[in-house]
């Protein structure tokens, strides 16, 4: 499978020359092979993944081309889902304390994604150094611009504040150059993102299983040829006296000789093997039990455990972040499990984001990749479908397919259930649809002491944890309230649990359903049926 790129390699290159490798971030979409290549990966790594090898890195194997992972060089694992990574990138940035830039780039087919919006959105609320370079090739495959976007890009979003808007002729050294130096300048003294729109040729297919004659007229065809940057760079070169002729093809033959020499190596390079197929879903972790229990106390709600379990990992970690709608100080959550947390640890460590599932989960995404620990709160399960794509597609699978380069140990608490009247955009249960993505683990606790260890398990897990809070018994006080257990006391994920010893039948449940199994399992005693 081959993307093409041909036509967008001059925006790549002068980013990786005016930005700083390996201090600065990068996401880039698939045609920014030039990107990456000029960042320092090695050639031979970008021909395996081509081949599907197991290579160091680019997803050793596990994705499709030109879906570029590298740690080593700051550069997160991509997917698929075109502007996926925006959210991701604005994650990143918010994380930033030094002068660092995040780059983030797309096609103009990407834009049309509510993700670009929402990332626009919030990095120039927070006047995050995020540069999001679109590279417009006014098409996304077959589909032209005009049936995309109503009026040109640049023009459509220069309504957000902080935001500098810079469109540029991406085949043009000169001007591109220039934009570039604009750009960073304005990223690195923090007065807000950029939105650099760079007009480019698409001179490929799409990919191989593209036929753009299809839709492209000749006339269409040449046209674009004419914009090719490298040609146009070697005129450049030569008008400018810079190098001659027999500098510029001496140049070109060393370099097929340098690309012929890596395809071979990548040639060489082992296939994944099979047994590995199902390896790298989690990261490994080990939490030894300890249970212990607050003396002379009264028996706390899953409410109370919940908030307190959140201030005292808090309080040990400062790479834990806090976020989600509502959840600062003076309101602390619509159920105020986040009361006293912004107060405590400031509004750095503990803030409101905008009404968007995506752009908290992509936020989290970000974050974790560059070591911070979020802990973010979807309001209500009833309203996590409009963030899917970033948890399901992009957050459970990147240990995986970046082969164990990166991890994200996110934790996601949601509020969720039914039994408070609240018709059905407030009740839903979504554990059986989360408890089937790889990658995730799914955590609904029954009780207080159980809510208050699992929670801090979660955050020391480090893979994402979805952690299902049942509404009906946060302040329930029968079964669920129990003895706070100590700071230091914490459970495994994973661990079943009996709670009710029985010898005819068994009852397998989690959550709010463990109080009703106790009920019944007591009713039924009394009919001489001993349930476990």
């Amino acid at each position: 499978f081959f993307l093409s790129h041909s036509g967008h390699e001059l925006i790549g290159i002068l980013s990786a020359f005016h930005l700083k490798p390996k201090k600065d971030y990068f996401l880039p979409y698939y045609r920014d092979r030039a990107l990456v290549i000029a960042l320092g990966s090695d050639l031979k790594d970008i021909f395996a993944a081509f081949l599907a090898r197991d290579s160091i890195h680019h997803s050793s194997g596990r994705m499709m081309p030109d879906h570029f992972c590298d740690n080593t060089l700051n550069i997160p694992c991509q997917s698929s889902c075109v502007g996926s990574q925006f959210l991701q990138a604005v994650g990143v940035a918010k994380a930033l304390e030094n002068d660092e830039i995040v780059y983030v780039s797309s096609g103009d087919g990407a834009t049309s994604q509510g993700d670009f919006h929402e990332a626009l959105n919030f990095s120039s609320i927070y006047k995050l150094p995020v540069l999001f370079s679109i590279q417009d090739n006014e098409y996304a495959i077959s589909t032209t611009k005009k049936e995309q976007t109503a009026g040109s890009i640049e023009n459509v979003f220069k309504g957000y504040e902080n935001l500098k808007v810079i469109s540029v002729d991406g085949s043009n050294y000169l001007d591109t150059s220039n934009a570039l130096i604009e750009a960073v300048k304005y990223l690195r003294a923090k007065k807000g993102p950029v939105l650099m729109v760079s007009k480019v040729p698409r001179l490929g297919a799409h990919s191989i299983s593209d036929d753009p004659k299809k839709y492209k007229t000749e006339e269409i065809i040449q046209k674009e040829l004419k914009k090719d940057p490298i040609p146009l760079f070697e005129k450049f070169l030569l008008d400018e006296k810079i190098l001659s002729q027999n500098e510029i093809d001496t140049i070109k033959k060393e370099s097929f000789e340098f690309v012929e020499n890596e395809a071979e190596k990548a040639e060489k390079v082992d296939f994944p093997k099979v047994e590995s197929v199902d390896k790298k879903l989690f990261k490994p972790i080990e939490i030894i039990e300890k249970i212990d229990f607050i003396k002379d106390q009264e028996p706390i709600t899953i409410m109370d455990a919940l908030n307190h379990a959140l201030k005292e990992e808090m309080e040990d970690n400062s790479n834990i972040l806090v976020f989600g709608q509502d959840v600062a100080d003076k309101k602390g959550g619509v159920f105020g499990i986040t009361r006293g947390l912004s107060d405590k640890f400031s509004k750095k460590r503990c803030f409101n984001t905008p009404l968007a599932e995506s752009t908290i989960i992509g936020l989290a995404i970000g974050l974790s990749m560059t070591g911070k620990i979020p802990v973010c709160e979807i309001q209500f399960s009833d309203y996590i479908w409009t963030g899917m794509n970033q948890l399901v597609n992009e957050l459970a699978s990147i240990y995986y397919r970046s082969n164990g380069e990166y991890n994200c140990p996110v934790v996601i608490r949601i509020p969720t259930g039914g039994y408070i009247q609240g018709g059905p955009y407030h009740s839903q249960s979504i554990e059986a649809f989360l408890a089937h993505v790889p990658g995730l683990k799914i955590v609904a606790p029954s009780n207080a002491k159980d809510a208050k260890m699992l929670l801090k398990a979660s955050i020391k897990d480090p893979n994402p944890v979805v952690f299902l809070e049942h509404k009906a018994i946060y302040r329930q006080r029968n079964f669920a309230a129990t003895l706070e257990p100590t700071k230091d006391s914490i459970i495994p994920l994973g661990k079943a649990n009996v709670v009710h010893e029985g010898e005819d039948v068994t009852i397998v449940c989690y959550s709010m359903m463990v109080m009703y199994a106790v009920e019944i399992a007591r009713k039924l005693k009394k009919e001489g049926i001993s349930v476990e």
